[in-house]
This record gives structure tokens, sequence and C-alpha cells, in this order.
């Protein structure tokens, strides 16, 4: 920027912007009661004001020479504003249909006839027929002015933002929607199930994004492509976690079916935002259609603050034309040929059809999970309520190849039992009678502790009765031969579970055929690299082993006599890890690692890449 005047002066005091309190508007961004593509055309004819005079209103505004002016201006830029609103509210199509429905009303049944209206005179069947519609349409009219009222006083519309009554610069002379060239912003990041009421009505806005288990930042990632003009420029810093979690397919689809997406900075293995407790993206996209030219790049831990920006980006940039729904990938292209040879010829987890079940979702944990002495005690008291406790497994009893009881137990009522029992009798009354122990470990720690959320009487999670899990169709699936893991985990802890353990809701577990040899793959090498690739972390750099995305691990699907080798090395180190579990079973895990790079047919070159010997 060139200036005449100087560019230091000592004895100034800071300034503000020029016309700040006109160029920085406040409110709701994401609500509107008005769509950007609504046709305003009818409004501004009964208006006494126009698009033009509006913009030389607010020119005039910034402009002003002092503060009287500005003061007049601003007077009449809310005059203007708030009749826009009132011709635009007229314009509601149910207030339209309304109008519609009372002219009919009036010109068949109301107005000042000469005869009684609608009928024909002296015909009784007649007159019958007209009360009758009349009554049909006047509650027609009620109900239709009922949700006019509600749509008007609706507490979801007390912040909404109106971008065409905020920023005349970006219509036509007709009062079309033209756009913004840049949209730039830092959104926040807040889960919709927090928000219910906007939630709500995000869904029956239409927004593409929406998802039930989304974040907010979806929306506003749709918002601001809606704002832009055509081929204008969008871009966004926020959580990266769109990019692989399920909640971020929708955004993903939308990116690649609405937009041009033209550069994403990644920031997943070092801190640039002191403040920032979640992994974080730069994106640029450009409305239009994908021409399938992204340039793309990973900041990773040998990037630091004092790195050129611009000097990392142009020695690591890849070229990205290939974006799918299930995960934007973003590697080197000798990663994303291996990623492509191991998933040559596979089958993933979820086509081989084997069922993901989560653990046990009681709600509140402090009550229903107890230790081996609570249960002796129970037991004791009450020797028939053994039947409703089962050994639990929890996430952090779980290691790579086997697990540690750690002597808990778990109180599994099922929704449903106290209705097919109970017959004419009082619920809790013949709760309490049936398991007398447990009936009052329950209550007691319901009254006693607050633990999270609304306590054990009022949550969520639970059947018929407080005193009921929620319902769960595969309790039988526990008693099974199962591989089970834990969530949260910064490496493959998958292992074998042939005791019938429950297990919490830390804990995911597949049932099946041929475990053995799967399990050999999940706690591979090879997995554990292909799940880096795909993988959501927690926000602090830990993976999170979620079912959608091992479902999406590919498998060799071969016979199984082929898989025999595997078993014996699964079976090896399975006994050994349960004899102790401190014992060192890498000889054997290496073996494994042999098998299944052959398995997958690896070079020596793309195995070094597995180990991490070349990045």
């Amino acid at each position: 920027c060139l200036s005449a005047r100087p560019l230091v002066r000592l004895s100034a005091e800071l300034e503000t912007l020029p016309n700040i309190d006109i160029n920085i508007k406040c409110g709701n961004s994401l609500i509107a009661r008005y769509a950007l593509d609504a046709d305003i055309k009818q409004a501004l004819k009964k208006s006494k004001w126009n698009i033009f005079s509006y913009r030389l209103a607010v020119m005039s505004y910034r402009n002003a020479e002092n503060k009287e002016q500005k003061r007049t201006m601003e007077e009449l830029i809310a005059k203007i504003k708030n009749d826009f609103h009132t011709e635009f509210s007229m314009n509601n199509p149910l207030i339209r249909k309304r109008d519609k429905l009372l002219y009919e009303l009036y010109h068949r049944f109301t107005g000042n006839f000469l005869f009684e209206a609608g009928t024909d005179y002296g015909n009784n069947q007649a007159k019958d027929k007209g009360k009758e519609e009349q009554t049909k349409l006047e509650n027609e009219i009620c109900t239709m002015t009922n949700k006019i009222e509600e749509y008007e006083n609706n507490r979801i519309f007390e912040n909404a933002f109106e971008w065409r009554f905020e920023f005349p610069e970006v219509l036509n002379d007709e009062g079309d929607f033209v756009g913004f060239d840049i949209v730039i912003g830092n959104p926040p990041y807040i889960s919709l199930s927090k928000i219910k009421e906007q939630a709500a009505w995000f869904e029956n806005a239409g927004y593409e994004t929406y998802t039930k288990v989304s974040d907010i930042y979806c929306i506003f990632y749709e918002k601001g492509v809606q704002l832009l003009a055509g081929n204008g420029i969008l871009t966004f810093i926020t959580s990266n976690s769109w990019m692989r979690t399920q909640y971020g397919e929708s955004l993903r689809k939308f990116f690649v079916q609405k937009t041009n997406p033209l550069l994403l900075i990644n920031i997943e293995d070092t801190q640039v935002f002191e403040e920032a407790t979640v992994e974080s993206n730069i994106l640029i996209i450009q409305k239009g259609s994908w021409k399938k030219q992204m340039l793309a790049c990973s900041l990773n831990a040998d990037f630091s603050l004092s790195t050129s920006l611009e000097n990392y980006f142009q020695n690591h940039v890849v070229l990205v034309n290939d974006l799918k729904e299930s995960g934007w990938i973003i590697g080197n292209e000798q990663g994303r040929q291996l990623k492509a040879k191991i998933e040559m010829g596979s089958i993933t987890v979820k086509d081989l059809n084997y069922p993901i079940y989560y653990g046990l979702k009681t709600g509140f944990n402090e009550a229903f999970f107890i230790t081996d002495e609570q249960k002796q005690l129970l037991v004791k008291s009450d020797p028939q309520c053994s039947g409703l406790i089962r050994s639990v497994i929890r996430g952090k009893d779980i290691f790579k190849y086997g697990y540690k009881w750690k002597g808990i137990w778990v109180i599994i009522v099922k929704t449903g039992w106290t209705n097919a029992n109970k017959n004419l009798e009082d619920a809790e009354a013949f709760f309490s009678q049936s398991y007398p122990s447990i009936y009052k470990h329950l209550r007691s720690v319901g009254e006693t502790v607050k633990g999270k959320g609304k306590g054990l009487f009022e949550r969520d999670d639970k059947g018929d009765y407080w005193w009921e899990l929620r319902p769960c169709s595969y309790y039988n699936e526990f008693e099974k031969e199962k591989i089970i893991w834990g969530e949260l985990s910064d490496d493959q802890k998958f292992t074998l579970d042939n005791e019938g353990h429950s297990s919490n809701n830390t804990i995911f577990f597949i049932t099946g055929k041929n475990l053995r040899y799967l399990l050999a793959i999940l706690n591979s090498k090879v997995a554990k690299w292909y799940f880096n690739e795909i993988s959501t972390s927690s926000g602090m750099g830990t993976n999170r082993w979620l079912k959608y995305k091992i479902e999406q691990l590919p498998i060799k699907d071969i016979a199984e006599d082929k898989q025999e080798p595997f078993v014996q090395f699964v079976n090896q180190i399975l006994f050994a890890k349960k004899s102790d579990p401190n014992t060192d079973t890498s000889v054997l895990e290496n073996e494994i690692d042999q098998l299944v790079y052959e398995l997958y047919g690896l070079t020596e070159e793309e195995i070094k890449i597995i180990e991490g010997v070349i990045i």
C-alpha cells in the first residue's frame, strides 16, 4: 500500500478502522427467515424503497462528514430495512395461502349476500353441506394462522441474520443475491447434539451437510459456499475431523459435488496454534465444479514455527485428483500407490460380512459396574441375583493379543424383563421383591452418586424402567468367541475372548468364523500402516479404532487351508500371553508380518514404507 502520509506518527493515538460500526455485522449467520434465493421482486414493488436507494443510503453513511449526518442516515437505513422486512414478511407463502383461504371464506360464506351464501335457497341438504365446508375452511385458516404465529414468534429467529438486508452491495438492482467474491472464517466447533433446538432448524432448512452427529462447522462451510458469487473463493480454518470421520461424509460429498477444492493444508502431528486442542486444517475452495486438481500438504512433526510455511508447502505439496466420500487421504505419491495396492484384490471387513458390535451402554456405569467384592455381597444376600451379573472387560484391560480381567462385573436387567414378568403388580415393587439386593444397591447408588448427565433415574440410556438397560439385540453375541479391542489406543490392541465376557462401551467386538486369521491381519504392521492412513484421532493424537474405520480395512479372502500358518502363530501368541502377559512375542509377531507382506505382494521398498524406514 502506497501513501503520501508518513507511515509513523510518534504522537498519534491508535485509530479505529473507518465505518467499522456498519461494516461489522452481528447475528446468527446460519439462520434467516428469508432464503437467499427467495423472489423478492413483488415485495420491492410494494415498498417505496428500492435496492439503489438502500445502497445510496449506506454509501452516504460511510461518506458522512459529521455525526449528525451519520445519525440521519442511520435512521434512514433502519427504516429501509424495517420496511423491507415488513414487505418480505407479507410475501411469506404461509401468509399468502391463508389470505387465499380468507378470500374464499368471505366470498362463499361470510360476505353480505341477499340469500345465504354457498347454498340453494330452501335446500336443507345443501345448507348442511355448506356449513360443513365452511367449518372445514375455518379450521384450515385457524391452523394456518397458528403456524404463522409460531413461525413469527419462534425464538430461533431472535438473532437471525438476513444477508440481503445487511449487505446491499451483494445484490443486483432487482434484489437478487449475487454473492461475495471471498469468504474467510474460523467457525466454532460445536457438536449439533449439544444445540438440539438449532439443529432441528438446520435439518428442516435443508442443509445438505447436516447430520444429527455432525459439527456445526460443517453447516458453516455450506453456508459460506451459498454466500459466494460464481467462482468465488472460501477459505476456513477448522478441525480436520471432517476429513475421515463418519459425520464428515456428507461434507466431503458436498465439497466434491458443489465446489472446486483448490488447496488443503492438513495440520496433523505438529502444534501450530497454541490454544488449539484439536488437529486442524486450512481449506481453500472455489464455488463451481471440481476440476480434480487440488494441491495438498500435511504439516508433520518436522514442521516448526520457525519454518517458512510457503517453503514447506512447496517442498511437500502433492496433487490430489481423487477425493473419496469414505475419507480424504493426504499423503505422498508412494503412500497413495501403496494404499491402492493393498486394496487391490482385497475385500473390506464390512463386505466380508463380519458383524461389529458395541459393548454395553448402561448410561450410568457407577451403578451397574461392580467389583468382585460387591458381587459377592449381593449374591450372599440374594443367591438368585447371580443370574443377572456377568463378568465384564473394559478397554483399559486389553493389550495386544491378550487381556487381564480385573474382577469387574456388570448387572444386566434387560429391557422388557419387568413388563414380561410383573403381571399386574407395580413394576418397582415387583423388581424390589424379585431381586432385593440388586434393587437396594442400584437405588442406593442412584440416590448418593451424581455421576454424569441426568443420573441413574432420569438417564436416556435405559429400558422401560430405570433399573433396566437400554435395548440390545445381541446379548447372545457376548457369549461367543470374539475379537475385542478398545476404541482409543496409540497401537493395535486386538485380541481374542473365548471366555464369554461382556464388555463396556469403550470396546468393540467381532464374531464369526476364521477369527484367528482375521486377528493376525488386524494386529499386523500392514493393518497399522493402513489404519494410520484412514484413521480418526481423539484430537490429542491418539487413534480412535472405530467401527466404521475397521470396516474399511482391506482383507485378503483366502481358503482356510492357506490361513493355517497365520492361525498357528496366533495360537502360540495367545497361549503365551495368557500364561504371562509380559511374555515377549515379537519374534512370532514378526513371522506373521512376513506372511502378511507376502499375502499382499509387497516389495522391499513398500515394506520399508510400512515399517517407517522410508517416509
